[in-house]
């Protein structure tokens, strides 16, 4: 499934009704949209977007509407230019959040960051011979405790 449909953004935008239908318009201002976005946002997060990325979705749907009053109304396209700039700005720099439609929280991965579940573990697996390889007594507690076989 796409990030965003043209029912999508004519839901939001009627007014862009009359450019034409979904075949029409998908390659002209939505592809083209979708990969700003993602592009854009690529430096600070993992592209491309699911489409349960309610923020990246909503970013590409102003993008769209943006694009398409540029020929109808450049005061207008502007003032969306700058919202959407600004938006992507806040997101890069971590004073805002991405969310997806279950409610979780996307951090920025752009400030160097990685982040694992079990990056407080040793290692499983290095250099030696398997022989000798053993796997975190901690982790192994961790994870029995989080199935419940520990109390």
């Amino acid at each position: 499934m796409a990030l965003v449909r043209w029912s999508d953004v004519i839901g939001r935008y009627k007014v862009l009704s009359t450019l034409g239908g979904d075949s029409e318009v998908g390659s002209a201002y939505i592809g083209p949209a979708i990969a700003e976005v993602e592009g854009r946002l690529s430096g600070a997060y993992t592209v491309p977007f699911s489409d349960n990325n309610v923020t990246a979705r909503d970013l590409a749907i102003d993008l769209v509407y943006a694009r398409a009053q540029m020929s109808r109304d450049g005061n207008i396209s502007d003032r969306v230019f700058k919202n959407i700039d600004a938006r992507i700005e806040r997101l890069i720099n971590g004073t805002m959040t991405m969310l997806t439609t279950s409610g979780d929280v996307l951090k920025s991965s752009g400030q160097g960051d990685a982040w694992s579940s079990t990056e407080d573990y040793p290692p499983t697996h290095g250099v030696s011979d398997i022989e000798v390889s053993i796997v975190s007594s901690q982790q192994l507690y961790d994870e029995a405790i989080a199935r419940g076989d520990l109390t």
